[in-house]
């Protein structure tokens, strides 16, 4: 049995080593605030009076389950509930308060199926939601591009003075916060498991201590690059989605404004070009073509931007010595 929080999340990392990545770092971060929680309750109830370590942490972990419980219960609870169910009565149900249902928002709620399929398209879900995403990417890369130039141009232009490392850390956690909103637009709109928890750094400790981790986190850059990159992809999100849908429409429904209204209101050499009847087919026809093909990329686009949302935001896992060089002194642990 696991001594302290740090082993403890060690074991809990190795078992949930085939996991997903996201819901392994939701598990982490669940684990240790729950594990420090329990740990200064059981300080508290001792009226201060000196506590057995290995005592309190076999307490706390017997109440809250061992690493392959707590991994195979989060595990089971991202599959869903009813498989959730039949895992505890075939294990013996844990009896642990595990906290899997504040840290997935509650049951995972069953995704709809995708659609395949070129005229599929239409009623996959995910195309909407999908071109949804395109068309708030270039709302949210204008944000983020300006937080993070911003952040990145003040942080080193303040370096040199004292508040410098104070606004340091304010624009890392900012860009933290961002990944991890921006993760949860991902996981509702692209239908990818993102995180729903933030990674912790150091919980104590000096405050350059905590400056130099998220530095040295691999994954604070790679979010901070997404973040920039959501610009120009937001860009071309949103213009070829909007330019494709809106002239496939344009071209579907001409035939039927000039037979309804007289006109076509397309002007050639200064006078108004009317189509005629042959070609009034060939316009419906391209432009329903033209926004199924629209569609299609538009699916295409979410599903490639899901791998790579989650290849830039999501923590794959830290290695164990990774970890223990990354503790402070006082003992505060890294997930």
């Amino acid at each position: 049995m696991a001594r302290d929080v740090n082993t403890y999340l060690e074991e809990l990392r190795v078992e949930l080593a085939g996991a997903d990545p996201a819901l392994a770092q939701d598990a982490l971060y669940d684990a240790e605030e729950h594990l420090r929680a329990e740990l200064a309750v059981v300080q508290e109830q001792t009226g201060g009076q000196t506590v057995d370590p290995d005592e309190a942490m076999a307490a706390v972990i017997d109440r809250y389950g061992t690493p392959r419980e707590v991994a195979a219960a989060y595990v089971d609870w991202e599959a869903g509930p009813a498989v959730a169910a039949r895992s505890a009565a075939s294990a013996g149900a844990v009896a642990a308060p595990l906290p899997v249902e504040r840290s997935a928002g509650g049951p995972v709620s069953p995704r709809p199926l995708r659609t395949r399929g070129f005229f599929g398209v239409v009623a996959d879900p995910w195309t909407w939601t999908s071109l949804a995403y395109m068309l708030l990417s270039l709302a949210t890369g204008i944000v983020y591009f300006t937080v993070v130039v911003t952040g990145i141009s003040l942080s080193v232009g303040l370096a040199v003075l004292i508040v410098g490392v104070p606004f340091a850390l304010v624009f890392l956690a900012l860009v933290r916060a961002m990944s991890l909103a921006e993760g949860r637009v991902v996981e509702v709109l692209l239908g990818v498991r993102m995180p729903r928890r933030p990674r912790f750094g150091p919980s104590e400790g000096a405050i350059w201590q905590r400056v130099l981790y998220w530095l040295k986190d691999r994954r604070t850059w790679t979010a901070m690059l997404y973040m920039v990159l959501q610009l120009p992809l937001g860009i071309v999100y949103f213009t070829v989605s909007v330019t494709g849908l809106v002239t496939g429409l344009a071209l579907t429904v001409a035939p039927f404004v000039q037979l309804i209204l007289g006109h076509s209101y397309v002007d050639f050499n200064d006078s108004e070009y009317l189509y005629r009847w042959w070609q009034m087919p060939l316009l419906v026809i391209g432009g329903v073509l033209l926004i199924l093909v629209t569609l299609n990329l538009i699916r295409l686009a979410g599903r490639a931007h899901a791998a790579y949302a989650k290849a830039m935001l999501v923590r794959s896992g830290q290695p164990a010595a990774d970890a223990a060089a990354a503790e402070v002194p006082t003992g505060g642990a890294v997930v």
